[in-house]
């Protein structure tokens, strides 16, 4: 009967430690340098936290809107329920009205290769930024393509990999400082555009335009639209199967002195070797020319043939 008492006893202690020690279990603090307000207290909410107080100072290098820093710092152990404290930028200090903001490389092309813009000398090397998982909507991974730099002098890039619908790729955008935001993840959509890993274009509008090979209504890839701010559209749809419909786009598209977006594609067509085609901002496409097959001196590649 003793030793049944004392089990009852040892049993009770512990389920009373165990409760004194169930409302501080220690979390580690989440990134949420660059994100919005709303973004990080999602963001927070899911890690057990809350947004604490948010003071604001100017920056020239965070874009208005988003967190400078935060305290405590990511990756400190705090209690689970803290508030994490954070600094939002209002913007530059002495922003010009009315004043196109000039490209802080002087006259250069849109696109940047990573390399490029790592070499540059003028107080931006850390655009070169370490893309692990701290953006609430996933982050992007291993970026084969270069960047393209936005009318608001920060970069902007795709990546094939990362973002938060099952990893078929994310937009992102790095600013000159090296503070990366998530702006959209691929696959949001059952005909989205996945897996994107073709370079970027700005378009006359500011808009970014770019094409996947996968996705779409009909998996055979895509013509699609990015606002800088994140907004997404699928201009068009590729199919083979509907007629001699192209499919598979490569090496993105080109805005010509008409407004419309030209690029190749390696399947469909006429002799379903692939064709160039013209696309509409409206999206409307035409076939300006398929691609004969194989032959020597062809232009096609025969390495994408596989009819032979």
């Amino acid at each position: 009967m003793k030793r049944l008492y004392a089990s009852i006893l040892a049993t009770s202690l512990l389920l009373v430690v165990s409760a004194c020690h169930s409302g501080s279990n220690p979390e580690l603090a989440p990134n949420v340098v660059g994100y919005t307000v709303a973004a990080a207290t999602a963001k927070l909410k899911l890690s057990g936290m809350v947004l604490g107080t948010q003071t604001t100072a100017s920056s020239a290098a965070v874009p208005s809107g988003e967190i400078i820093s935060q305290s405590p710092t990511a990756g400190t152990s705090v209690d689970s329920g803290s508030a994490v404290n954070v600094e939002v930028s209002s913007g530059p200090a002495t922003a010009s009205q009315g004043i196109a903001r000039p490209s802080p490389f002087g006259a250069t092309s849109d696109s940047l290769a990573p390399a490029a813009v790592a070499v540059r000398d003028e107080g931006i090397a850390g655009v070169v930024h370490s893309f692990i998982g701290t953006g609430s909507m996933g982050s992007a991974a291993s970026p084969a393509v270069g960047l393209t730099l936005g009318a608001d002098g920060n970069f902007y890039g795709v990546s094939a990999r990362g973002g938060a619908n099952q990893g078929q790729g994310a937009f992102f955008r790095v600013t000159p400082g090296g503070v990366q935001a998530m702006l959209y993840s691929c696959g949001a959509r059952h005909d989205d555009a996945i897996e994107p890993d073709v370079t970027l274009i700005r378009g006359a509008d500011g808009n970014f335009y770019g094409t996947s090979t996968a996705g779409g209504t009909y998996g055979e890839g895509t013509v699609y639209k990015l606002t800088p701010a994140g907004v997404e559209t699928v201009l068009f749809s590729f199919s083979a199967g509907a007629g001699n419909g192209p499919a598979t786009p490569l090496g993105g598209v080109t805005q010509g002195p008409d407004g419309n977006f030209y690029g190749t594609t390696r399947a469909g067509g006429a002799n379903g070797t692939g064709v160039v085609f013209k696309l509409t901002p409206a999206g409307t496409l035409s076939i300006l020319y398929s691609f004969e097959p194989t032959r020597t001196g062809d232009i096609y590649d025969d390495v994408n043939d596989n009819t032979h």
